[in-house]
């Protein structure tokens, strides 16, 4: 068997990929931050209204860096377009 080609970057983002880690780096952070300060979460806590809002307020900010990240990049570099096969 001959070598595959898996695909690869075309244009290196350095910039990029360092905001991702960085982002990453901030949500385990907080989330390892929030667990030792607050301790065990109580037993039926995603069944309340803060926990909705929690969630929905953590993935709007997510999301908003996320899309400050993706600024420039193309719809194939995401992934969005149909493959050529």
């Amino acid at each position: 068997m001959g070598a595959l080609a898996v695909g690869r970057l075309t244009e290196p983002h350095p910039v990029r990929l360092k905001f991702w880690c960085l982002l990453v780096g901030i949500v385990v952070a907080l989330a390892y931050a929030g667990r030792a300060t607050s301790g065990k979460p109580p037993k039926n806590y995603l069944y309340t209204w803060g926990a909705v809002a929690n969630g929905v307020i953590e993935y709007s900010v997510l999301l908003a860096f996320l899309a400050a990240i993706a600024i420039g990049v193309s719809r194939e570099q995401l992934g969005l377009v149909r493959p050529r096969s």
